[in-house]
C-alpha cells in the first residue's frame, strides 16, 4: 500500500493550522508483520518547518521502531525502540538529539541541546513504572554552558529512586540523589548563585539543601534554603529564606523558622515577615511578624492538639 499526499493542512479554519507536505507512506506485509517507511515535511500549529522520517516494523501487539527522525532548524532527534501492548503497555527506546533547539517548542526554554538518553517502561493494570537511564544532554542556553546527566526510576515502590541526578547551567548545580518510598532517604543539593536566563525573564539566587527520610506518608524532613534577587514574570523578591526540620514519623513536632523581605506581586506588597513555628502536637507554638500592604499581621499563636479527640485549643494574642 502506497499513500501519496503532496499538500494538506489540519484544521482548515485555524490561524495556524498543521500543515503537511509531501507526504510518502509506504506500508508492505500483512496484517501479521507489515514493514512501515513514512516521510513528510510538517509545519504549523506552533512546529516549526521539519521533515520526519520513519521506518518500522508492525505486528499485532508490537511495533519495532527502527528509526523516527526529525530534521528542524539545523537540529536533529532520532528515535529508536519498541513498543508493545500484548500484556498492558512496555516500551524500550533511545532517544538521541544533535542541536536540537527546544526554544521552538519551549517558549520560555530555549536551549540548544545535544546527547542522549534510553527510557524503558510498562503501565499494567494502572501501575507505572519508568526508568530513564543514561541521560546525558548538553548543549546551551543564554550563552551559558547547560548539562544534564544522571539515571531516575519511578514505580510503585520505591515511588522515585535517583542513583544520581545532576544539572549544571552555568556555574549552578543542582544536585538530586535518593529514594522517595516507605524507606526514603533523599537529598536535594542547590548551588545556583546566578540563575539569569534559565528561563525567559528569570533572574535569581538560590541556594541551600533539603532532605527527605522515612516514610513518605509520615515524612521527616529537613530544609535550609535561601533565595535572593528573585524576579520572574511580575514576581519580585529581595530575599527569602526557610531552615528547620520537621518529624511527623510518631507525631508532628519540630521547628521552622522563614524569613523574607522585599515582596512585591501587582498591588501586593510585604516589606517584612518573620514566621517561627515550634514545638509537636501537645504543645507548640506559632509567631508571625509582618509588614505589608494591603495586608500587615502580628500575631502569637500557643496551642495543643489531640488526636484522641481530633480536636485542636490554643489562643491568639497580637504582639
Amino acid at each position: 500500500v502506497n499513500l501519496t499526499v503532496p499538500q494538506a493542512q489540519y484544521p482548515f479554519n485555524n490561524k495556524d493550522p498543521l500543515k503537511i507536505q509531501d507526504f510518502n507512506l509506504t506500508v508492505d506485509g500483512n496484517l501479521a508483520a507489515a514493514q512501515i517507511q513514512l516521510k513528510s515535511a510538517v509545519s504549523g500549529m506552533g512546529i516549526p518547518n521539519s521533515d520526519l522520517a520513519l521506518q518500522a516494523v508492525a505486528h499485532l501487539s508490537d511495533i519495532a521502531i527502527n528509526q523516527l527522525k526529525l530534521n528542524t532548524l539545523n537540529g536533529a532527534a532520532d528515535l529508536t525502540g519498541n513498543l508493545n501492548w500484548r500484556d498492558g503497555v512496555e516500551w524500550n527506546g533511545h532517544l538521541a538529539l544533535a542541536k536540537m533547539p527546544l526554544g521552538a517548542y519551549l517558549a520560555d526554554f530555549p536551549a540548544i541541546i545535544s546527547g542522549s538518553l534510553n527510557s524503558q517502561g510498562k503501565i499494567n493494570q494502572g501501575k507505572p513504572e519508568i526508568s530513564v537511564s543514561d541521560i546525558d544532554l548538553q548543549g546551551s542556553l543564554s550563552q551559558r554552558p547547560l548539562r544534564l546527566t544522571g539515571n531516575l526510576h519511578m514505580a510503585e515502590q520505591p515511588l522515585l529512586n535517583v542513583p544520581q541526578l545532576t544539572l549544571t547551567y552555568g556555574d549552578n548545580k543542582i544536585n538530586a540523589q535518593g529514594n522517595l518510598g516507605s524507606v526514603s532517604d533523599f537529598t536535594l543539593d542547590i548551588n545556583a548563585p546566578n540563575l539569569s536566563g534559565l528561563l525567559t525573564g528569570l533572574s535569581a539566587s538560590v541556594n541551600g539543601k533539603g532532605a527527605v527520610t522515612g516514610n513518605i506518608m509520615r515524612p521527616n524532613l529537613v530544609v535550609d534554603l535561601t533565595a535572593k534577587q528573585f524576579h520572574f514574570r511580575g514576581i519580585n523578591l529581595a530575599q527569602a529564606s526557610i531552615k528547620g526540620q520537621l518529624n511527623t514519623e510518631q507525631q508532628v513536632q519540630g521547628q521552622l523558622n522563614a524569613h523574607l523581605n522585599g515582596f512585591h506581586y501587582n498591588d501586593i506588597k510585604v516589606n517584612n515577615l518573620q514566621l517561627a513555628v515550634l514545638g509537636n502536637e501537645q504543645k507548640h507554638s506559632l509567631q508571625l511578624i509582618s509588614e505589608g500592604n494591603p495586608i500587615a499581621a502580628n500575631m502569637n499563636i500557643v496551642g495543643n492538639f489531640d488526636r484522641t479527640l481530633q480536636q485542636w485549643q490554643g489562643t491568639i494574642s497580637q504582639l
